[in-house]
């Protein structure tokens, strides 16, 4: 274990405090003529990070560049696969995760396994989101704990994303299995934890001994001119600088969408001028909007960003920052912290820096209460998911509904935003910490900078930061909208029609033409068809894809698609043999018996998917068979293949790997 003095190698430029034996605060010298820019870099002053609770003072310190430098092996966990990505790139590490611009073609079990055989690259530097660390795990094996230092970086936003990505809390369920000494988490923006083994880790503060200051200009508004005051900003933006891009971040999907659409309609920009940054499992919601980052450089001229992107990459060209808080909902008020992180993304610096926020509209606080108070709440919502099952499980009646009911409730604790419960790998309930942490900071958020208008004003000045403040009435008023489901339905209707015009393999390989910008969901549809209709008939299947396609809820489409695949798999083709050796038409199987089942084939193929429910377990099993429900023992009997009757013209020649993110998208 290295002590703080044996990782220092330039005293000449730190100062250090300490705290008793665990706790150490480093000052380093921000200018240095002898470094690349003449700013000091971690590199330059560290041979490795503190293990624990790394708290680094300002964003762009070189502390993940530090990670790869360090002599000794790591995975580095980052929140957004464009970041992972990105840093893989630049410093010749080992990806793993979905394709992006650096990384056109996922890493396959052969890469992964040559690159960590090979004897020529001594210390192996692996780079995953939080969604694919458990691949690296399962992978590694007990090797990970023991030959690997693990990082998770940007760990503030693990804490304020745990409530819509489940995987954060499993990130933290495998830092706990390395030794403290090969473990740090690192973050610019630190927020209090709750889980008691991380409040015990060690902790590292690092900064420089001058602090960035922030030029900034804020405006207040009423809650009901938020968007239009912030359209208003924009287009003065656009008047003042037309050359030059803007990056409005605004954790609210509908708003950008609002604001996005306003623009095109009313000062006439270009739809292919704005992108709205956002997660995949919003890109319905803007339509043809929609962009991923794809490098260092932001992808169109208005760009919209929501929560998804706001901590974890790095920008190198300047723009103009907007920043917009609202608090109607939680979820759309930006803290202090969050500020910072969002300005702290352009590494070369801001050409402006804009807040518009809008103030608590009735004023009250909420409900104060305590981490102690949190964590009770957990234990008694622990307890009693323990006790339905105890009881529903000595009922024949009700135990196979015990999984319905777990899951309506936990679905009921998230609407109502007190789910402090999760389920591990282990199937066992346990305390989300991470729920429980993001729960206390939006409370700070909304009590302390929010229901006072002058609050978050003095907060950034108290920051030591300028900032020039202004009540905005704006002209402009802009009303939330979504995208018009009709207008989903007729591009949809539009792409099936095109679809069922196109007689030859040209034509189809000609719908791949980027200028013909074909919305998101015609670009599922289109893939989807291409793979399928050599095999099956076209009418019936375009028939299904028009119907579940139109569907608020997108896993009918994934259904309908996964389904069609299985039934033109050939015969030993390995996944299909093994579901018919477990399933036989006929034969009758209890809930509970279908999820062994299930879990044999995933073990046997090694597959990457999760499943721990009964409910999910038959809900794969309808996928392939048309069942028929046994209501004298709540068992189902396997009638046949093929549910939804296509109408299969010949099976695949070669045999394929069956496609595991469509199963794992039927099971959400």
């Amino acid at each position: 274990m290295n002590s703080i003095e044996q990782i220092i190698q330039r005293k000449d430029l730190v100062s250090i405090s300490s705290i008793y034996s665990f706790r150490h605060s480093i000052l380093i010298k921000k200018y240095n003529p002898d470094s690349f820019n003449g700013i000091t870099r971690l590199g330059d002053v560290l041979t490795a990070l503190p293990h624990g609770l790394v708290y680094k003072e300002e964003t762009g310190m070189g502390a993940t560049t530090l990670e790869f430098q360090t002599p000794r092996n790591s995975i580095i966990v980052e929140p957004i696969k464009i970041t992972a990505s990105s840093k893989a790139f630049k410093h010749g590490a080992l990806y793993i995760g979905s394709p992006t611009k650096y990384h056109p073609v996922k890493a396959s079990v052969k890469e992964i396994t040559s690159y960590l055989n090979n004897k020529s690259i001594k210390f192996k530097k692996i780079v995953v989101v939080a969604d694919s660390l458990y691949k690296v795990i399962d992978k590694l094996k007990e090797t990970a704990f023991e030959d690997y230092f693990l990082l998770l970086d940007e760990i503030d936003s693990f804490q304020l994303d745990s409530t819509y990505r489940k995987s954060m809390e499993e990130c933290i369920d495998f830092y706990k299995l390395f030794k403290q000494e090969n473990r740090a988490l690192l973050s610019a923006t630190l927020i209090n934890f709750s889980d008691p083994v991380l409040m015990g880790e060690p902790k590292t503060t690092l900064k420089y001994d001058v602090p960035v200051v922030r030029e900034i200009n804020l405006f207040i508004t009423d809650s009901n001119k938020l968007i239009g005051g912030a359209t208003e900003l924009i287009s003065s933006i656009l008047k003042k600088d037309p050359t030059n891009k803007i990056f409005v971040a605004y954790n609210s999907v509908s708003g950008c969408f609002s604001i996005a659409s306003y623009l095109t309609e009313k000062f006439n920009i270009p739809k292919k001028d704005i992108g709205i940054l956002c997660s995949t499992n919003s890109k319905e919601k803007v339509g043809d909007f929609f962009k991923e980052l794809e490098s260092e450089e932001l992808p169109t001229k208005i760009n919209f960003v929501t929560s998804a992107y706001f901590t974890g990459f790095d920008i190198i060209e300047k723009y103009h920052l907007l920043s917009i808080s609202g608090n109607r909902s939680k979820i759309h008020a930006l803290s202090d912290k969050r500020l910072k992180q969002i300005a702290g993304r352009g590494r070369t610096g801001l050409l402006s820096e804009t807040i518009i926020h809008d103030i608590v509209t009735d004023g009250k606080k909420s409900e104060v209460v305590t981490q102690e108070e949190l964590i009770e709440s957990a234990d008694v919502q622990i307890s009693s998911l323990k006790c339905i099952k105890k009881h529903f499980s000595k009922n024949a009646i009700l135990k196979s509904n015990y999984d319905d009911v777990n899951e309506r409730i936990l679905k009921v604790l998230d609407e109502k935003g007190k789910r402090f419960v999760r389920y591990s790998r282990t199937q066992d309930p346990q305390i989300a910490y991470l729920n429980i942490d993001a729960y206390i900071e939006n409370n700070r958020v909304r009590n302390e900078l929010y229901i006072d208008p002058k609050a978050l004003t003095n907060k950034l000045i108290q920051d030591g930061h300028h900032v020039h403040v202004e009540i905005l009435i704006p002209e402009i008023r802009v009303e939330f909208k979504d995208v018009v489901k009709s207008d989903r339905s007729t591009k949809i209707k539009e792409i099936v029609e095109v679809l069922r015009n196109a007689q030859t393999e040209y034509e189809l390989r000609n719908l791949d033409d980027p200028d013909k910008n074909f919305s998101p969901i015609q670009i599922k549809i289109i893939d989807s068809f291409k793979k399928l209709h050599k095999y099956i008939k076209t009418e019936r299947l375009l028939n299904l894809i028009e119907l579940t396609a139109d569907k608020r809820d997108s896993r009918e489409f994934d259904k309908l698609i996964t389904s069609a695949r299985f039934q033109i798999y050939p015969e030993g083709e390995i996944f299909k043999s093994r579901v018919l050796k477990y399933f036989k038409v006929g034969h009758k199987i209890q809930p509970k018996e279908i999820l062994k089942r299930w879990k044999l084939i995933i073990n046997e193929l090694n597959l990457t998917l999760t499943m721990t429910t009964d409910i999910q377990a038959v809900r794969l099993l309808n996928t392939f068979f048309v069942t028929r429900k046994i209501k004298s023992d709540a068992s189902y009997q396997i009638v046949r293949l093929n549910p939804y009757d296509f109408e299969v013209l010949s099976t695949m020649d070669e045999i394929e790997t069956v496609d595991e993110e469509n199963f794992m998208r039927n099971l959400k």
